[in-house]
């Protein structure tokens, strides 16, 4: 397995000496002291806070004296999962395609506990292979011909699974005070201690005995049937070892302000992070996650982390961009209900579905704030209808990148300010550069050129006058699925109050739902392109406001931001493609293999964002990380499943395309594995394994919706014909030099206005290796 330091550095054993045998390091490492096994489990995987979290019940009887044996049992525990996770299974038995519904594992939920001794597992797969059969554990089935053929898929998905627990975080409800380190959490001690060699972290198997196995049986006795993996490593931090009795178990609901020291907003369930610099959840990251969880049968984490995103409905009515208090001002994506759907329908967990729908009706109800919609004439039918934008409720710089943000105030003001306004007037249009900036973060695509007028420079943002396609097939997608789950829950409550009030929510969302796909449809779709389109904003004949471009009025200037309740407004359609623009295809704006929806998937397979080594963004070079030649995952899953759900079912081209552009996302996850051992976030549409890039900040690895997505895509679809890749051009590392002077090509020979020439933005962006 690559399990390591979080970078995917292969598991071998640090330090050994040479011409040691197997047998002689795994019990070197028997050997090694508890307390130095939990330190460094806790520096170099976890990051807990003071009170870890509880996700398993509690056995008296293994407290005390057995605290060492635990915490070892606990670092097996991360390296022996349970069994081959389903979507590794199904790459196994190319009769069902690669990607059928074969479950080899079904006890996730037994925190991977082994049945039988190691060694006499090993002793019967060997006899196994003697005598010509398969099976065994996963890393010894290089005979086996479905392993040979999609070798490079299933060193992906078993990647993926093992990289989940690297990007476990938890912030406990109690754990308001400041956050303890690692080291803090684990020992109670500030003195840090090195690297241990030899560390059972380091081994992809560390063989244990019959006694110890009866051991972690009997300590983990209590725990439910659902508790997975990352599940049991938290909650028995807390459960089983108390290893930090000096924090107080019952703390206070309300800690003085002046104790406050992190920023981070405690969840009640461990959380799964992006991974490198995005240490908290993040809004529509988590959903993403959430179906590479359940790929790996991990259910009780997927049911955690969405349980997250509802506790924070639940405090704030919302869910805000990420779990940090700066990001309270904005949400992202409305892909909550989504999710709930996703995990509801796998594991039909009556307790979350009863949880999540009074939830969803509240994040909803945020989501069509009067600031948040936009009344619009269409100019097909002439109806008035209500669609949705973004916007932010700040008019200040993001304290997360507060230095960047005054940077663009400065260099807006030195373009666009006259030196002879006024200061209110600086300071009105500077607040509204601030509030379009947090607005496009809210978007999820911080930053783009669909949101600059001028399609290059972030000085000509203008998010809130934009009415984003995407954004309103996301909120029809989550009022039909609110109308689905309210369906759910009418047939799982007893009462008649209940049930009475799952009936009646669940019409009140399938209407709105139905206004809003007309909606979508009579402003939104292009028929002449056969796509959606975002719109922008401008005043209509029917607007009651006279608005004098000389007054200083703040509330004459206020009413220039749109943002009036009973204003209606005229637009236009913005300039494109964006992958953006297909996104209502996989939200199901369309009937599925209807007329419209099959233009659709033909515009998308024609596009020329479709490039060599996946989808890109946008055809705009800005040197934003939301365009050209950038590849993301979610764009992506969406994208593919929406070709493959609304268009390839009885469409075999369109299925062959859904299935093609899956396969070269994973292909070029896997290949910028196998180059830098790492996932990252993004990646390049014309090499595969090249890294994405520009933006704000450096390339990150870890990573959350990579990991999903790739589990997703491989337990559908299935392995690719790695025959054809080997065949394939292969890419420098990082595919940096040749994408550097591809660009300077294209920019020497093309004329087009959205390329950019300026060598100082090319050098700015151009990684060194």
């Amino acid at each position: 397995g690559i399990l390591g330091s979080g970078r995917g550095e292969e598991s071998t054993s640090v330090g050994a000496p040479a011409g040691t045998s197997a047998r002689d390091q795994i019990m070197e490492r028997e050997n090694e002291t508890n307390e130095e096994v939990m330190k460094q489990f806790f520096e170099g995987h976890f990051f807990s806070g003071p009170t870890g979290l509880s996700d398993i019940g509690t056995n008296d009887s293994q407290r005390g004296g057995e605290e060492g044996t635990v915490a070892n049992e606990l670092v097996n525990l991360l390296h022996d999962w349970m069994e081959v996770p389903s979507v590794i299974a199904n790459l196994l038995h190319p009769e069902n395609g690669g990607g059928g519904t074969v479950k080899l594992s079904t006890s996730m939920g037994r925190l991977n506990s082994i049945q039988e001794d190691e060694e006499t597992t090993m002793e019967s797969f060997s006899h196994k292979k003697e005598s010509g059969g398969g099976g065994g554990s996963l890393g010894d089935v290089e005979d086996d011909e479905a392993y040979k053929h999609h070798a490079k898929a299933i060193q992906l998905a078993r990647h993926c699974n093992n990289t989940w627990p690297l990007l476990a975080r938890s912030v406990a409800p109690s754990a308001n005070q400041r956050q303890a380190t690692p080291l803090e959490y684990a020992t109670g001690s500030n003195t840090p201690r090195g690297l241990i060699p030899n560390s059972p972290l380091a081994s992809p198997k560390k063989s244990r005995t019959t006694a110890a196995n009866q051991q972690v049986q009997t300590a983990f006795s209590g725990s439910s049937p659902k508790n997975d993996r990352v599940s049991a490593l938290t909650g028995a931090l807390k459960n089983q070892l108390e290893l930090n009795p000096a924090v107080p178990q019952n703390q206070p609901s309300q800690i003085p302000p002046q104790q406050q020291k992190s920023s981070l907003i405690p969840l009640p369930h461990v959380a799964i992070v992006p991974g490198e610099r995005f240490r908290e959840t993040y809004y529509w990251d988590t959903y993403w996650v959430a179906l590479g969880l359940l790929e790996s049968d991990m259910y009780s984490t997927a049911t955690g982390v969405i349980r997250n995103l509802l506790s924070m409905v639940e405090r704030f009515g919302y869910v805000p961009n990420g779990s940090r208090v700066y990001y309270l001002n904005r949400s992202q994506p409305p892909v909550l209900a989504t999710a709930v759907r996703a995990v509801y329908e796998t594991t039909r967990d009556i307790d979350l579905l009863k949880y999540a729908v009074p939830l969803l009706q509240r994040e909803h109800k945020y989501m069509t704030r009067p600031e948040k919609c936009i009344n619009l004439v269409s100019q097909k039918t002439g109806n008035l209808h209500t669609l949705s934008r973004y916007w932010a409720y700040t008019e200040k710089p993001r304290p997360e990148s507060y230095r960047e943000d005054l940077d663009t105030a400065k260099e807006f003001c030195n373009k666009f300010c006259d030196t002879k306004d006024s200061k209110e007037k600086t300071d009105r249009l500077r607040a509204d550069l601030f509030r379009d900036i947090a607005s496009a973060a809210e978007s999820g695509h911080d930053f783009s050129s669909r949101w600059f007028e001028d399609r290059q420079s972030i000085r000509t943002i203008r998010t809130t006058k934009i009415v984003p396609a995407d954004l309103n097939g996301f909120m029809y997608k989550m009022e039909r699925d609110i109308a689905w789950l309210a369906r759910q829950l009418e047939q799982n409550v007893e009462s008649v109050d209940e049930v009475e009030y799952a009936q009646e929510l669940a019409a009140q969302f399938e209407i709105t739902a139905e206004t809003r796909r007309t909606a979508i449809y009579e402003v939104m779709w292009d028929d002449s392109e056969k796509r959606w389109r975002d719109l922008i904003l401008r005043r209509s004949k029917f607007d009651m406001y006279n608005i004098d471009s000389t007054s200083s009025d703040p509330f004459l200037h206020k009413n220039n931001r749109f943002d009036d309740p009973d204003a209606v407004y005229e637009y236009s359609f913005a300039p494109g493609p964006y992958a953006s623009d297909w996104v209502p295809l996989w939200c199901g704006v369309f009937e599925k293999n209807s007329k419209e929806a099959l233009e659709a998937c033909e515009s998308l397979r024609q596009s020329p964002l479709v490039d060599v080594a996946g989808i890109a963004c946008s055809t705009v070079k800005s040197g934003e990380q939301w365009d050209f030649p950038n590849v993301w995952a979610p764009l992506t899953h969406m994208l593919v499943e929406g070709v493959s759900e609304y268009g390839g079912e009885k469409n075999e081209v369109y299925a062959n395309f859904a299935k093609t552009e899956a396969h070269k996302y994973c292909k070029s996850v896997s290949k910028g594995l196998r180059l830098t051992q790492a996932m990252h976030e993004k990646y390049d549409c014309r090499f595969f394994g090249a890294i994405g890039r520009g933006g704000e900040y450096a390339p990150q690895t870890g990573f959350g919706w990579t990991n999903g997505v790739a589990l997703a895509f491989l337990a559908k679809y299935g392995g690719w014909d790695e025959e054809e890749e080997e065949e394939e051009t292969k890419a420098p590392r990082m595919g940096l030099c040749e994408t550097h002077a591809r660009e300077e090509e294209e920019d020497d020979d093309s004329s087009d206005d959205d390329t950019y020439s300026s060598s100082e933005e090319d050098e700015q962006y151009h990684y060194s290796d």
